[in-house]
């Protein structure tokens, strides 16, 4: 429930996935190839990265 009020998804992002029920069940899953820089992360934090696909902020 507070996930669906304050999660915010750019147009950028992929697709957010939810349940039967409407509640979020899944997105982007994070890869070892980065294919957008500030994307949720693992337990949905924001964290960035930089070129190289390293973490510089958590």
């Amino acid at each position: 429930m507070l996930a669906a009020q304050y999660l915010h998804c750019p147009a950028n992002w992929n697709g957010v996935v939810r349940d039967g029920h409407g509640m979020i069940a899944g997105a982007v899953k994070p890869a070892k190839m980065v294919t957008f820089t500030n994307r949720p992360d693992e337990r949905w934090q924001r964290t960035v990265y930089d070129m190289e696909g390293c973490k510089i902020w958590k």
